[in-house]
């Protein structure tokens, strides 16, 4: 397979993934959001989808910045987690691509959409006149 077509696929991959993510995450939040009649706990959803992003942003910057030699000590005296961290960092502009792109865009955007004067309780919006 040609180096275009390969990174041909992966673009397509990472859109579609990307597109199917935002979809699910939409939904469930509108789903919950729906259902949510108390300001505090829209507040606290809102909080729970900023710290999804930050922790893939953190988990995204790890991994580009990790430098295998340790990793791969770490790997051969069978230290929990050592090997998923060596494939992470083996694969860190995938990683990196993924969790800081496509999960914090997904997460940033949702939460600037709950701010939205549809997605608030329907007791906080504020009455028209």
């Amino acid at each position: 397979m040609s180096d275009r077509n390969r990174w041909l696929r992966r673009g397509l991959k990472t859109a579609l993934l990307t597109f199917v993510l935002s979809l699910l995450f939409s939904y469930i939040s509108d789903i919950f959001l729906g259902k949510i009649t108390v300001i505090a706990l829209a507040l606290l959803f809102l909080l729970l989808i900023i710290l999804i992003g930050v922790l893939f942003d953190m988990i995204g910057f790890a991994a580009a910045a990790a430098e295998m030699g340790p990793l791969n000590a770490r790997a051969a005296n069978r230290v929990w987690g050592a090997r998923q961290a060596v494939k992470l960092v083996k694969n860190a502009d995938q990683v990196s691509i993924f969790c800081n792109d496509v999960m914090g865009d997904i997460c940033a955007t949702g939460g600037r959409c709950y701010w939205g004067c549809d997605s608030l309780p329907a007791d906080s919006k504020q009455s028209g006149s």
